[in-house]
């Protein structure tokens, strides 16, 4: 039998590669809001879109598997969040949030947050860093089918042999 294989490779290796946003200076940032009656959910945040001041944005989502998370390139007017079957409303989160401090940074790297089972090779990206420039970040990750969104906070776990960690 041979030596366990301890290294953590993510089986969707297709969505570790982020378009190239690197040395974009962010110009927006909203998110969507499945509202619950009328009101917030400040349960699952929703997609989340970065606009970039080229006028291009990158729109991070979960994936219906409950654990990963996916993106796709938008080439759309600013002011605008998604594509028109979606049913989220956008939630401007550079107005007045801590989150309106990453207006005109720019995105100096992009990480994976990656999950799975300790020994095992079937790991998924269920989020994504953002280190933007000023030491500050953004992390978008799946939460067990809820989305969530920090500024300037990575969660990771290790909690009955199942992982959360970035990647690289």
């Amino acid at each position: 039998m041979g030596a366990e294989n301890n290294t953590m490779q993510p089986r969707k290796i297709e969505n570790y590669c982020v378009p190239d946003v690197i040395g974009k200076c962010i110009s927006g940032i909203t998110r969507g809001d499945f509202m619950l009656d009328g009101k917030v959910n400040d349960e699952d945040f929703g997609p989340l879109q970065l606009e970039f001041g080229d006028g291009s944005a990158l729109a991070v989502f979960l994936m219906p598997d409950g654990e990963s998370v996916a993106f796709t390139e938008l080439k759309k007017p600013k002011g605008t969040i998604h594509d028109e079957a979606t049913a989220w409303p956008c939630v401007d989160l550079g107005n007045g949030s801590p989150f309106s401090k990453a207006i005109g940074l720019s995105i100096e790297s992009v990480q994976s947050l990656i999950f799975g089972m300790r020994g095992q090779n079937d790991w998924v990206i269920c989020g994504y860093v953002f280190r933007l420039s000023g030491g500050h970040m953004i992390s978008y990750y799946n939460e067990g089918d809820f989305a969530k969104i920090y500024f300037d906070h990575i969660s990771t776990m290790d909690l009955d042999g199942f992982v959360m960690e970035l990647y690289p």
